[in-house]
């Protein structure tokens, strides 16, 4: 697990945090991500360039007015084509852009020790573990949640499988 938080303060780094962070934060997105992932131990692959051009775009439509000047096209050969001209982004690209950021920000988000969950969010995690297995028991929801995410708060199993209607199923004893 990460180290660096102060304890008993949710979300406060101490100042060995602030020391390890510091580089993450005060750099280019590839350089600090790059850090990131050296950090918490993440492999973030090819989706990290995926997340730099989105970046990247993201940039050259803010300070250019949306539109393809020399350093835009410099730093994005594809748009080179069309210096002077607006950029155009499709939803497919788009999808790629947002997909890429969700997975890198999952990555980090499951590594950064937060404040316990509310049961709002522990009731979505629920419902997603259901989704992608309707024939779980509340029992073992309770168990890969807690192995997960660490969960140590969240409903009994009796009051899952009461409001999502999935079996109780028996007790898993931690091994």
């Amino acid at each position: 697990m990460f180290k660096g938080y102060v304890g008993g303060r949710p979300n406060t780094l101490s100042p060995v945090g602030d020391a390890l962070i510091a580089p993450g934060l005060k750099s280019s997105l590839r350089t600090s991500l790059t850090y990131i992932s050296s950090l918490m131990g993440h492999d973030f692959g090819g989706v990290l360039a995926v997340v730099v051009e989105a970046y990247q775009i993201r940039c050259a439509v803010a300070h250019n007015g949306g539109v393809v000047d020399s350093e835009a096209a410099r730093r994005l050969p594809k748009l080179a084509k069309n210096l002077g001209k607006r950029i155009l982004l499709f939803w497919k690209e788009l999808l790629v852009y947002l997909d890429g950021i969700d997975k890198i920000a999952q990555q980090i988000d499951l590594t950064i020790p937060e404040r316990p969950l509310s049961r709002t969010e522990a009731r979505w995690l629920i419902q997603d573990s259901i989704d992608g297995n309707k024939k779980i028991s509340a029992h073992e929801i309770r168990h890969r949640l807690a192995n997960s995410h660490g969960l140590k708060s969240m409903p009994s199993a009796r009051e899952i499988s009461a409001e999502f209607g999935v079996p109780e199923g028996a007790k898993i004893v931690a091994k």
